[in-house]
């Protein structure tokens, strides 16, 4: 019983490096931890493992039965070599490490496991919707909504009253605020710059100053065509920011070369850079000062809520600057 216990011990310290090496492409040890501790439950009782797991690749995810789960499984199996093995140093040092990894679990904000599972789907390549097809186009629209949902629940609220606050202050100093993108993102940059410039200065006295990278069709292919299509954001910063100014890179995985060319030329000459990011964040949440990071790991899901939040700082900002009693007159 002894050896078989820490037969157990062994095969979860095993797995610990496959985890690591399959969620830590990043150097995320928060995440890494929670997946040790739903392996450590798995290496107990694989169907546990794999319940847990399915619902893993689910987005649908409860966080706090995760962490249950968590918990109960290193604790259970230190209880047992407790009881197997007496020398009671060794197991003391286990036990140790147990709690101590435990209460730092438990330190951890519900959404970390959230992006354990972001991570976990993004180096297994399993997409998490659609994962089949749809009988009628009304289920396809009750299961996107869904996951809109989910997507918005994601969203750091503290994160976006930093949005907010550092817009402000660029708009009301007279900096300028340049965003970026490519694709249906480099559509969202310039809605930004309609929204912002022209929106938030409706009904108010703030001049907003904004500048899509994305607009101008003929920069972005002399630059493409002439230099590299990765410095097609980069070689615009370099010409016509400043020290001071915001850039907003808007990218639903994060890492796209040319988002973030412009990043690091943003963070090596003083421009605050803000990133809108989806998937697993990439490059660019890391470079950012401010990540507004958006779970899902579908593009449409992805960009709409990157849409939304466009439209949310623009209507906030004009809302906080705007006399109050002409709010219920004015169209939104």
């Amino acid at each position: 019983y002894r050896w078989l216990v820490h037969a157990v011990c062994v095969r979860w310290h095993l797995r610990c490096w496959d985890v690591w090496d399959e969620f830590c492409g990043s150097n995320q040890v928060w995440d890494w931890l929670i997946a040790r501790n739903l392996y450590l439950a798995g290496a107990i009782c694989k169907p546990l493992n794999d319940g847990v797991f399915s619902t893993v690749r689910n987005s649908n995810l409860n966080a706090f039965s995760v962490k249950v789960t968590a918990f109960m499984g290193p604790m259970f199996v230190g209880g047992l070599t407790l009881m197997a093995d007496s020398q009671r140093v060794e197991m003391s040092a286990i036990l140790v490490f147990f709690i101590i990894g435990e209460v730092m679990l438990l330190m951890v904000p519900e959404r970390r496991a959230t992006v354990a599972c972001a991570r976990q789907r993004r180096y297994s390549k399993v997409m998490t919707f659609p994962d089949k097809p749809y009988g009628s186009i009304g289920d396809f629209v009750d299961a996107y909504a869904d996951q809109t949902a989910f997507a918005f629940a994601s969203i750091d609220r503290k994160k976006m009253a930093a949005t907010a606050n550092c817009l402000n202050t660029a708009y009301q100093s007279g900096q300028i605020v340049y965003v970026c993108g490519n694709g249906g993102s480099a559509a969202i940059s310039n809605h930004f710059h309609c929204d912002h410039l022209k929106g938030v200065q409706t009904d108010t006295a703030i001049k907003p100053r904004v500048v899509s990278l994305s607009s101008t069709v003929e920069t972005l292919t002399a630059i493409a065509n002439d230099i590299s299509y990765d410095d097609v954001f980069s070689y615009q910063l370099k010409t016509i920011a400043k020290s001071g100014d915001v850039l907003i890179t808007v990218s639903s995985s994060g890492d796209s070369e040319n988002i973030i060319k412009a990043a690091t030329w943003a963070k090596n000459n003083n421009v605050r850079v803000i990133s809108f990011t989806g998937f697993s964040g990439g490059r660019s949440a890391d470079l950012a000062d401010i990540n507004l990071h958006v779970e899902g790991d579908n593009y449409g899901v992805i960009e709409d809520a990157h849409q939304s939040i466009m439209h949310i700082l623009a209507q906030y900002l004009r809302l906080a600057a705007m006399p109050a009693n002409l709010i219920d007159e004015r169209k939104f």
